[in-house]
């Protein structure tokens, strides 16, 4: 099923490590069935979490900070892609393969984003629709979203391109495990967050970097977070 390989070292000398499509779809099912158990063993942290928050701009600033889910997923798969496929940093976020995009048309996809999200908050003003900023999400975004993508669109999008050798079967497959991960969310905003993840996974496949994907995920967060969650900060605190 597409079998790919990679070298690895060890003390017998050279081996060769190989999985195919559905071996490395088994691989991040288990990851993820794994990351929940470590989630709920780590409800020890969460709880001494809540302790340093408050319901503040800086209580919500600290809760992307410490957002230890998301950090225990990117350091389970960055246990499995490094430690036990033995892939490169190379292998796993700047992607396999040769790709002809350009730094220019990264940053032209990336403004032409951020001019769609400027008019829509121009035009939910215009709408007399609320729009609601909190200081303290939109930088934490810039830490939690960081997470994220080393998780998503670094270790489990490399290592499904790297081992199955199909892209858009990676690029599907982990925009479809982004939306598991947002549980909270329900309804037709699932679909968006999965509709958003594609072009996500898509940009860094062809830039063979999660840099421009970080950038168009802070873009995204900022200009349609807002209008999901009313009362925000004292809903987010409370419930997580």
């Amino acid at each position: 099923a597409g079998a790919m390989r990679t070298t690895t070292s060890s003390g017998d000398g050279s081996r060769n490590v190989k999985i195919g499509l559905v071996g490395i779809t088994i691989v991040v099912v288990i990851l993820h069935f794994a990351l929940s158990e470590f989630i709920g063993a780590a409800s020890g942290i969460g709880a001494w979490i809540n302790q340093q928050i408050s319901p503040d701009q800086t209580g919500l600033f600290l809760w992307h900070v410490l957002a230890y889910w998301i950090a225990i997923g990117a350091l389970l798969y960055g246990v499995v892609a490094f430690g036990v496929f033995r892939c490169s940093a190379r292998q796993v976020f700047l992607l396999p393969g040769r790709s002809a995009w350009s730094i220019q048309k990264a940053l032209v996809i990336t403004l032409l984003v951020a001019v769609c999200e400027v008019a829509i908050i121009l035009g939910t003003r215009w709408g007399n629709l609320e729009y609601a900023l909190y200081p303290g999400d939109m930088v934490g975004n810039l830490i939690s979203n960081a997470y994220e993508e080393i998780w998503f669109r670094g270790f489990m999008l490399g290592m499904l391109i790297r081992f199955s050798g199909r892209p858009w079967y990676a690029i599907l497959l982990t925009s479809l495990f982004f939306t598991l991960g947002h549980t909270q969310y329900v309804g037709w905003i699932s679909v968006g967050f999965f509709v958003l993840a594609i072009p996500f996974a898509w940009i860094t496949w062809k830039t063979l970097w999660f840099l421009w994907a970080y950038l168009l995920h802070n873009l995204v967060d900022w200009a349609v977070g807002p209008f999901l969650t009313p009362g925000h900060v004292s809903d987010l605190l409370a419930g997580g």
